[in-house]
């Protein structure tokens, strides 16, 4: 949480507009953070990618399973 404190105040003091994107790959070495706490470090966005494809390769398999059956 700390790098990702320090890396917002290092850009926004470099540019106050800036729009920042953090990029969680869960089960990953970052702790969990919780999206307010972003907010708090004046982040814009949480992205979540890991989690996303594994909701889509879940519905991929169910429909795998249900095509071989």
């Amino acid at each position: 949480m700390e790098e990702f404190d320090k890396v917002a105040k290092a850009l926004r003091g470099h540019k106050k507009s800036v729009y920042l994107l953090a990029n969680i790959t869960e089960f990953g070495k970052t702790p969990y953070i919780y999206i307010g706490t972003f907010s708090k470090m004046g982040y814009n966005c949480v992205i979540y990618l890991v989690s996303t494809l594994r909701i889509a390769m879940q519905t991929v398999n169910t429909f795998l399973r249900n095509l071989h059956q």
